[in-house]
């Protein structure tokens, strides 16, 4: 073909997919509201990257929160691999819409089927990762409930104190004025904790600085977070099978894997439990597949072991080395938290050795801890991004606006708990904005919270029939760890952390909300009779 006649063809078709582009616009404005919505421009290719990922470290939950504040209650962006997301901050809202429950719901979001290499090597969802709310959802759910119940938890909570007390000879242990890091600490001690708690199988992480489910746990939550978020590392991975980082991953996701099955073995090896066993393994042994009546094999098992092996420990672990941030930081709170514990009589026994000596109903009975706590939680939320769900239906609406299929609808919790037309003075920290609460009580901790009715602006569990079940195991070990430490230790936040400024600006996104460079404390062993 000569070159004129090239020319003419390439014009053509530049002419084409300009009018193609022009009339797909055109029709889009038609058929949706997505250019009614308000948010920040986006940027041909990469859409809304740069306004919420950070170049230094991944801080995309401040991000988010600051053109929440900018927008208001909705707001759009685009991200590439991801596509349309729409954040919304009025919890009412999304209580009756979005995370609601019935058919007030909307299902997850694709990305969630992304953390099943995390939970098992085969393509069987989990409890977590299961995007709608199916029968074998629903089994697994009311039957684990179980393991939570008031009975059950007391059951459990010597093996929190126990692990407690462990954790603080190991502080103990390191000189005075020798700075503790206790990000790793503590993961190490909600994986013991939810081994004994769950399982009845302590890993001894705490012990063993060489535990390999712990190695294999952190390399592969780290890794799967990263890969989630970028897309670039599994291309790469991809395209390098022989190079380091593809070896790594295998190798550790191989191990994360044999442990998990190491963990099933040891289960199964039990045999059937007994009736009156309400320990989490139990309650995974008698599951019964909702088709065909029989226990629920190996396959089905494994990620949901997984599951709450991997979620009791993440989480938990830095919602405590953020709280204990906070209290380190603040020394005239740990000083109210020292004075409340003296006048219960609770800080004596709890320095003299715990097990045995305490209850939970001792501990739960703290008010201001409690209050100091979830102030912690709403300031430092673990999972700040929340939840994420999906629109099903072409000209959904939300919030009123028609969107495309398959449009994700984001709960974060970060913006949820800074929004200040939700929250007075928000960016401060006020223990006592939460002493209206009902003070908590051992009763309270139910197999699941009770159905709320009324719409709710603290979400540290998220919402919804699927929030976290788990969530009062949780409380239980962040109440308890926290009150041994103060009971034992006068703890500060060590000179290298440069403040609460200092901290706050290294905050990022992982699994859970984690610090760079470590959480380095001092603990200074007590030595008063009071």
């Amino acid at each position: 073909m000569e070159l004129p006649h090239l020319k003419q063809v390439a014009a053509v078709a530049f002419l084409a997919f300009v009018v193609f582009r022009i009339l797909h616009k055109w029709w889009f404005r038609i058929k949706y509201d997505w250019h009614l919505i308000p948010g920040p421009q986006g940027y041909p290719l990469i859409g809304n990257l740069p306004q919420l990922v950070g170049w230094e470290k991944p801080q995309m939950h401040l991000a988010v929160t600051r053109l929440a504040k900018e927008y208001g209650k909705i707001f759009k962006a685009e991200l590439p691999g991801i596509g349309r997301n729409l954040w919304v901050t009025d919890p009412e809202y999304l209580q009756n819409h979005i995370t609601g429950h019935g058919n007030h719901g909307l299902p997850k979001a694709p990305l969630y089927k992304a953390l099943r290499k995390l939970f098992t090597p085969t393509d069987n969802d989990g409890i977590f990762s299961t995007q709608e709310m199916n029968v074998r959802w629903k089994v697994v759910r009311k039957g684990v409930s179980k393991a939570f119940s008031v009975e059950a938890l007391r059951a459990v909570f010597p093996h929190v104190l126990k692990k407690a007390d462990e954790l603080s000879d190991i502080i103990k242990a390191t000189p005075v004025k020798e700075p503790i890091d206790v990000q790793p600490l503590l993961s190490r001690l909600a994986l013991d904790i939810v081994g004994l708690a769950g399982f009845r199988i302590d890993f001894k992480a705490l012990q063993d600085k060489d535990c390999r489910l712990f190695e294999a746990l952190m390399f592969c939550s780290t890794d799967m977070f990263i890969s989630t978020a970028n897309p670039f590392r599994g291309m790469v991975k991809w395209l390098f099978p022989t190079g380091k980082l593809a070896q790594d991953c295998k190798k550790m996701y191989s191990q994360l894997h044999s442990e998990y099955e190491w963990i099933l073995g040891e289960l199964r090896g039990r045999g059937e439990p007994s009736a009156d066993d309400l320990s989490l393994w139990a309650c995974l042994m008698r599951l019964k597949d909702p088709e065909s009546g029989a226990p629920l094999d190996d396959e089905a098992i494994r990620p949901e072991v997984a599951t709450f092996v991997t979620g009791a420990t993440d989480t938990t672990a830095h919602q405590i080395m953020w709280v204990l941030f906070i209290i380190a930081a603040l020394q005239e709170v740990q000083q109210k938290i020292e004075a409340e514990m003296k006048d219960s009589g609770l800080f004596q026994r709890l320095r003299d050795g715990s097990v045995n000596r305490v209850t939970y109903a001792d501990i739960a009975g703290l008010n201001y801890l409690l209050m100091v706590v979830k102030e912690g939680m709403r300031m430092f939320p673990v999972v700040p991004l929340g939840s994420v769900r999906m629109t099903t239906k072409d000209g959904e609406r939300v919030y009123g606006y028609r969107v495309p299929k398959g449009t994700l609808v984001n709960a974060a919790f970060h913006p949820l708990y800074n929004a200040p037309w939700l929250w007075e003075e928000p960016e401060r920290f006020i223990p006592e904005r939460w002493s209206n609460q009902a003070p908590m009580e051992a009763s309270d901790v139910e197999a699941r919270p009770e159905k709320k009715s009324a719409s709710r602006r603290f979400w540290a569990f998220s919402d919804g029939p699927r929030d976290c079940v788990g969530q009062r195991l949780a409380l239980m070990e962040l109440y308890t760890v926290l009150a041994v430490l103060l009971a034992k230790f006068e703890i500060r936040l060590a000179d290298r952390m440069c403040g609460w400024e200092g901290v706050a600006s290294r905050q990022y996104n992982a699994m859970a909300l984690s610090i760079d460079g470590g959480m380095w404390l001092n603990f200074q062993p007590r030595i008063d009779n009071a």
